[in-house]
């Protein structure tokens, strides 16, 4: 795959890879921050998910909740 910045294309490639619609957050990060590290000579724009990718994250997953391209689901203890 060729290394991308568009955080829906790597949401659903993750959720492919670990077969479930379902993710958990804290593992979407790491992934994120892996994918980054490998890929970020090659796509510059990666650089805002090095270190603490969070706030990054999160402004993203935003965007794709208003324009309902995802949900965010709080697990129910």
């Amino acid at each position: 795959m060729a290394a991308t910045t568009s955080i829906l294309v790597l949401l659903k490639f993750y959720a492919t890879k670990q077969n479930s619609p379902f993710i958990l957050y804290s593992n979407f990060v790491d992934y994120m921050k892996r994918y980054a590290q490998h890929n970020v000579e090659e796509q510059p724009d990666l650089v805002q998910y090095l270190g603490n990718p969070d706030p990054a994250i999160e402004r993203e997953l935003a965007k794709l909740v208003e324009s309902k391209q995802a949900a965010i689901i709080a697990p129910t203890k």
